[in-house]
């Protein structure tokens, strides 16, 4: 069987692994797993989204300490599945945890059905459930958080948080698989927000909405932040407005080395870089910020090229 790159799914709960991959692949029964050894039961998943196709195994792993080998040769995302209903789930989380304390994964998924109150003696809360994702770098995804709160999110909250199994599929198509393919669509996304970082006006944009293109009008915005911004970047040692040397512009991007993750988490200080230039050095140096996300996702440097000729 090809070897794919791989969600390791452990659980401290009765239902099991089988549930989540059900819910992930959004079926009312498991089918039968596409690859099975001592321990591993594995369904293959194609994941696809307007960016990239990619296929990955959602395995399900019942002893973690005795496949830790197969875990590190395969594993690049990693859920727990935990039962919140427990007064000892922190204890049997910590337990599982260790038996994997090898393997590094760029996501950890802390699920659990729904937490419990914060003023209840059974069961894990959520302050709690969120202190200890904090302390260990996850996060903490409720399949059926109590309804109230929900109603009450969404109500109060222009962007509400998704949750379930829809935020578990969202956090896994935002990991960039190692064996992804980008769509052919790439060339014409990039064309677009180099030319809107080319031609939008000197104008503050007054909102914007959070979509799928948000990555892409936040560029924009970069290239026309208002000279009122509040943010100063101390680090270039400027006032607003005043022109920077270019070669410390560069020193600041390149910082990030060109991987998409690392550039996304630190979008802000990008922005508020670009916020501290006058008009023109800012649509340069957002360009080059976009250029810098389309080579981290795997773009040629002969497609920028062509870009740039148009």
């Amino acid at each position: 069987m090809e070897s794919l790159p791989s969600l390791i799914i452990l659980s401290t709960h009765e239902k099991g692994g089988e549930d989540i991959v059900k819910g992930i692949l959004e079926l009312e029964c498991v089918p039968e797993p596409s690859f099975v050894m001592d321990g591993i039961q594995c369904w293959q998943w194609e994941m696809e989204n307007k960016y990239y196709t990619a296929s990955v195994q959602l395995a399900s792993v019942s002893y973690p300490e005795c496949c830790m080998s197969w875990i590190l040769t395969h594993g690049e995302a990693l859920l727990v599945y935990c039962d919140s209903s427990k007064n000892d789930v922190l204890e049997s989380l910590n337990s599982l945890t260790e038996k994997v304390g090898e393997f590094e994964a760029e996501v950890q998924l802390l699920v659990c059905d729904s937490c419990a109150s914060e003023d209840s003696n059974v069961g894990l809360s959520r302050l709690k459930a969120q202190q200890w994702c904090i302390s260990n770098g996850w996060e903490l995804i409720e399949l059926n958080p109590a309804v109230a709160e929900t109603e009450e999110s969404e109500d109060d909250d222009d962007f509400p948080e998704s949750w379930g199994f829809k935020r578990i599929r969202q956090a896994l198509h935002a990991h960039t698989w190692s064996n992804l393919n980008m769509k052919d669509s790439r060339g014409s996304r990039l064309n677009a927000v180099l030319q809107s970082v080319a031609t939008v006006e000197d104008s503050s944009i007054s909102s914007v909405h959070e979509t799928d293109e948000v990555l892409y009008t936040r560029l924009a915005e970069m290239a026309v932040s208002d000279d009122k911004s509040e943010h100063n970047s101390d680090e270039q040692n400027c006032e607003l407005g005043e022109s920077v040397d270019p070669s410390l512009l560069e020193d600041c991007l390149h910082r990030y080395d060109d991987d998409f993750e690392n550039l996304f988490s630190n979008f802000e200080h990008l922005k508020r870089t670009a916020a501290s230039l006058p008009p023109e050095q800012r649509r340069d140096y957002a360009e080059k910020v976009a250029v810098a996300f389309w080579r981290a996702m795997g773009g040629d440097q002969d497609e920028v090229n062509d870009c740039d000729s148009d």
